[in-house]
C-alpha cells in the first residue's frame, strides 16, 4: 500500500544532510520504566499513547485488538478497555498501521496514513475523514489539526490532491459532524520536490491554548501559528534550521510509475484531502524506499509554558535522542540527552500532569516516562534564530549558546 509505504520508507533514515557532528551531550535526564501494570504492558503490533492532562490519565491503544485502555499515572488500570471500530472500515481502506491517539474536546481521535477517525467514549465511530497521507495530529478545543505531505509527480503536480482554491495547504483544522475543513495555513510553493524531501516538510504539531505550533520532521524549523492557522513567527535552531529540500532523494523509475499509478487511481476513486472517497481503493506498488529521509525532530509537545521537542538519536548526542525545551517567548531553550532507553526507537511523546510519557509506535517494549519536576533546571542552554515575526523578516541576530 502506497500510504502506508510511506510511513515505513520515513522510518528508513538515510545519510544526514547537514554536516554538524553530534558529540556525546550533557547533562543527561533519567528515563524510567512507568510503574505497577502501565509498566508491564507489552504489545507485538502497533501501540499509540495520549495523556489527558486534566484527568491525570494515560490512554493506551493496542492495536492488535484495538483496545483502548486508561491507566491512572501511578500506573493502575482504570476501568475495563474499550474497542475501538475498525479504522480500516470507517476510512473504507485496507488495514493500515495507526499513527497517532489523540485526546481532546471533541473526542477520541487516531490518524492513519489514509485519514482521520473521530471516536465517542464508547468507542463507536462518530466521524471520518479521508485525507491523503497525514503527517500529524493535534486536537484543538473543538476539533482538529492536521498536517499533510504533499507528494507530487514527477510532472511536478501533487499526487491525489484537491487543491483549496488556488493554494495547496501544509497544515488544516477540521471538525464538525463530517471532519470538514474549517481552516488552511502554510502553503505549498511552485517548487517542484521529490519523495524524500515531501516527507520530511511534514509538520509535527502540539496545540498551546490560543496557539499552534508546527515543527519540520526533517529541519528545526518552528512556526507558530493562531487557531485560524495564520503563522505568527517562525524560527530555527541555526545548527538544523537547513531546508529539508536537501534531505531529498533522485525519486527511481519505479517511484515515477507509482506516483502515475496513484494518479490513475485518484481519478477513478476520487480519492483526495477535499473530500471522501467514492469507492475502495486498490493498494499502490510500494516504494518506501525512495522517500527516506534524515529525521530531526520526532514528536512534539505542548507542557504549558514550555514547547518539548523530542530529537532523534544522533542529532543533538552521539547515541542517544535528545529533549529540547523552548520557550517560544524569549527564543531560549535547554536541551538534555535521554539516558535509560537502550535501543528503543521512540516516536510519541505526551504531557501529563505530572509525568512526560514516551513510547516507540511499534515492538514489544515498555512505556517510559519523566518525571517533569527534573525540566526545572539544568540542560545545555540554546537559543532560536527568528528568521520571521509578526509579518515582517527579523535580522538573525541571535547566536546559538550551546548544546
Amino acid at each position: 500500500m502506497l500510504a502506508r509505504a510511506l510511513w515505513i520508507g520515513t522510518a528508513a533514515l538515510a545519510v544526514p544532510f547537514f554536516l554538524v557532528q553530534a558529540e556525546e551531550l550533557s547533562p543527561t535526564l533519567a528515563v524510567e520504566q512507568a510503574p505497577r501494570e502501565l509498566g508491564q504492558f507489552r504489545s507485538e503490533s502497533f501501540v499509540l499513547i495520549a495523556a489527558d492532562r486534566k484527568a491525570k490519565e494515560l490512554y493506551v491503544f493496542d492495536n492488535a485488538d484495538r483496545s483502548l485502555s486508561r491507566f491512572t499515572e501511578t500506573g493502575e488500570r482504570w476501568g475495563d478497555p474499550v474497542t475501538l471500530g475498525s479504522p480500516s472500515e470507517a476510512l473504507n481502506s485496507s488495514p493500515e498501521p495507526p499513527q497517532a491517539l489523540r485526546i481532546g474536546g471533541a473526542g477520541i481521535a487516531i490518524m492513519t496514513p489514509s485519514g482521520v477517525i473521530e471516536y465517542g467514549l464508547d468507542g463507536n465511530v462518530e466521524a471520518s475523514r479521508r485525507v491523503f497521507m497525514p503527517a500529524d495530529l493535534a486536537a484543538l478545543k473543538s476539533g482538529w489539526a492536521l498536517s499533510l505531505v504533499n507528494l507530487r509527480t514527477a510532472s511536478g503536480k501533487f499526487a491525489a490532491r484537491k487543491s483549496f482554491g488556488d493554494r495547496t495547504p501544509r497544515l488544516v483544522t477540521i471538525g464538525g459532524e463530517d471532519l470538514g475543513t474549517d481552516y488552511t495555513g502554510i502553503y505549498e510553493d511552485d517548487e517542484i520536490r521529490g519523495g524524500g524531501a515531501s516527507a520530511g516538510r511534514g509538520l509535527l504539531l502540539a496545540s498551546a491554548g490560543s496557539r499552534l505550533y508546527a515543527v519540520e520532521r526533517a529541519a528545526y524549523r518552528v512556526h507558530e501559528l493562531t487557531r485560524k492557522l495564520s503563522v505568527v513567527a517562525t524560527y530555527t535552531e541555526p545548527k538544523w534550521g537547513g531546508d529539508a529540500d536537501d534531505a531529498d532523494i533522485e525519486p527511481s523509475e519505479e517511484t515515477r510509475e507509482a506516483l502515475a499509478e496513484l494518479v490513475t487511481q485518484a481519478k477513478s476513486t476520487g480519492r483526495n484531502v477535499g473530500g471522501q472517497t467514492k469507492s475502495q481503493r486498490r493498494p499502490g506498488p510500494p516504494m518506501g524506499g525512495d522517500l527516506s529521509y534524515k529525521q530531526v525532530a520526532r514528536a512534539v509537545a505542548w507542557s504549558g509554558d514550555r514547547l518539548v521537542i523530542l530529537l532523534d538519536r544522533g542529532i543533538a548526542d552521539r547515541d542517544r535522542p535528545a529533549l529540547d525545551l523552548l520557550d517560544p517567548v524569549t527564543g531560549e531553550g535547554r536541551r538534555f540527552a535521554l539516558a535509560g532507553l537502550g535501543d528503543a526507537q521512540i516516536s510519541q511523546l505526551t504531557i501529563g500532569h505530572r509525568w512526560i510519557w514516551l513510547r516507540a509506535r511499534s515492538g514489544s517494549v515498555p512505556i517510559y516516562r519523566i518525571d517533569a519536576l527534573a525540566l526545572v533546571e539544568g540542560g545545555t542552554a540554546f537559543k532560536v534564530s527568528d528568521i520571521w515575526r509578526n509579518g515582517e523578516l527579523e535580522p538573525e541576530t541571535v547566536a546559538n549558546e550551546g548544546g
